[in-house]
């Protein structure tokens, strides 16, 4: 373990010596005046960090528009695919104006739960019913 050199104010040293030097991958905190601590560190959630971007968000796309059913059912299942953490083999995907169909069995809770985050996380979804099963 590194060691903390001790220093007096006539040496003029105030450094740390060993493992207790600055690490590069630690940023410095970030002071402001009248703060008892970094920024972020005081307020955790309560209040937005200074460089954080803006809250707000505008609606995806313009007025009116929806993705085709078609089109999420292919998204979905292109989404579902690429998931090397599911087996999605035994389960449907049925989609009717926006809102989705899951059906099917899945081995493991876990990945019931993964495929409605997936679909949930795809634009254009309204509603998700999750009729997945587990494989007894």
């Amino acid at each position: 373990m590194g060691q903390r050199r001790h220093h007096s104010a006539a040496s003029g040293e105030d450094r740390f010596q060993g493992q207790y030097e600055k690490d590069p991958w630690r940023p410095e905190p970030d002071w402001r005046a009248g703060r008892r601590y970094p920024v972020g560190e005081e307020e955790r959630g309560a209040q937005a960090d200074w460089r954080a971007e803006p809250e707000h968000r505008y609606p995806p796309g313009p007025k009116g528009y929806q993705r085709s059913d078609e089109r999420l059912r292919e998204d979905i299942s292109e989404r579902l695919m690429e998931a090397r953490y599911i087996d999605s083999s035994d389960v449907t995907v049925e989609v009717s104006g926006a809102k989705v169909v899951l059906d099917g069995t899945v081995p493991e809770r876990r990945m019931k739960h993964a495929i409605e985050d997936l679909v949930d996380a795809c634009p254009g979804v309204q509603d998700i019913d999750n009729r997945i099963r587990l494989r007894r």
